[in-house]
């Protein structure tokens, strides 16, 4: 003879032979006295949860005061942009840094700017030479199609090879712009500028 404990309400009964029994999560036992066998398991099931039932709007605030949201005819402003020339703004700055996580209703302070206008001198760092150009100056300038290449592989002056500071030097040195091992008129303080005009100019 032997027992079985029932989970569901917890008592324990001697059974006999052939005697079935269900337990929890629908297992069976049948069989000769004191003998287990024939144990079917449950069968799961999928239990779905709905997400995400609120939904998700802006707050454009212009100096800490909400901007209301003014309804406007589409077709009419379609039309008046149509006639103007694209504006392309670039983001100069921003009070968060690329990449943070943040959380959901974070405030983050952006800065745009028409790129081909922005002086290359609010770079930190880049060298004073370049300082007075805009970005349409540099880029027409000095990002011929070798420098571009150049600009596109290195993403930092530290990892430039001979081949490639050579012509970046040339480049430069042709346009006016002194390279020196000074620590202000360096080629890493150029680079500077030229990423810049290559990044804000395109």
């Amino acid at each position: 003879m032997a027992f079985i404990e029932n989970p569901g309400i917890n008592i324990r009964r001697p059974f006999g032979a052939g005697e079935v029994l269900a337990g929890a999560g629908g297992v069976s036992f049948a069989g000769a006295a004191g003998e287990i066998r024939g144990v079917s398991p449950a069968v799961a099931s999928t239990v779905f949860v709905e997400v995400g039932q609120a939904s998700t709007s802006a707050n454009i605030t212009r100096g800490g005061v909400k901007l209301p949201d003014i309804a406007v005819n589409p077709e009419l402003v379609g039309s008046l942009l149509g006639d103007l020339p694209p504006i392309a703004t670039h983001i100069v700055s921003q009070t968060i840094a690329a990449g943070t996580s943040v959380a959901r209703g974070t405030a983050i302070d952006i800065v745009l700017a028409p790129g081909l206008n922005l002086p290359i001198g609010v770079i930190e760092g880049v060298h004073p030479g370049l300082a007075g150009f805009t970005v349409e100056q540099v880029s027409n300038e000095f990002l011929n199609a070798d420098v571009r290449d150049i600009l596109r592989r290195r993403s930092d002056a530290a990892d430039l090879t001979t081949t490639e500071r050579d012509p970046l030097t040339t480049t430069l040195t042709q346009q006016g712009i002194p390279i020196a091992d000074d620590g202000t008129n360096t080629l890493a303080a150029a680079f500077k500028g030229l990423q810049g005009a290559l990044t804000f100019g395109s």
